[in-house]
């Protein structure tokens, strides 16, 4: 028989839209009304279905209360990089820890950005990209990173 004799603390780095697994979240599910990568931004801002959900395109898709969540990562799929389709249901987090791909460095305690409008819609960054980007409400980094890569944004709600 063997004996656990060492605990890992920390988690290691993930996949995006893969959820923190000893950190509580609220989750909700969504329809797709677009393809939707794991790990994005959403938004039901502009959505033409009830429970909809599409990548944001305006800032009030990423700052109205409510609205926005994190697009998780469907373990079930058989491709780990897969997108949500339209019309498929989608998991969102609306609050909890979740890893994301990032454009460019980040502090763990710093703000959140999302990209709403050229580049890559519903990309986590560190600013407003000259405008192209809005702030999260509710949502911190808890995971700092040099450049692009992956990092934890914590959503409060």
């Amino acid at each position: 028989m063997t004996l656990l004799t060492e605990v890992i603390a920390d988690t290691p780095a993930g996949l995006p839209g893969l959820s923190w697994p000893t950190y509580p979240s609220a989750k909700d599910t969504r329809i797709a009304e677009e393809a939707i990568p794991a790990g994005r931004a959403i938004t039901s801002v502009g959505a033409t279905i009830e429970r909809g959900v599409l990548l944001p395109t305006t800032a009030a898709g990423i700052t109205t209360l409510g609205a926005a969540g994190i697009s998780m990562l469907d373990v079930a799929k058989s491709e780990v990089s897969a997108d949500y389709e339209e019309s498929e249901p989608l998991t969102r987090i609306v609050k909890g820890r979740v890893w994301v791909a990032v454009e460019d460095a980040v502090t763990d305690g710093g703000a959140v950005f999302v990209r709403f409008a050229s580049g890559t819609l519903g990309a986590f960054r560190s600013d407003n990209a000259a405008g192209d980007a809005a702030q999260m409400p509710g949502a911190v980094y808890r995971s700092s990173t040099s450049g692009a890569g992956l990092a934890v944004v914590e959503k409060l709600y």
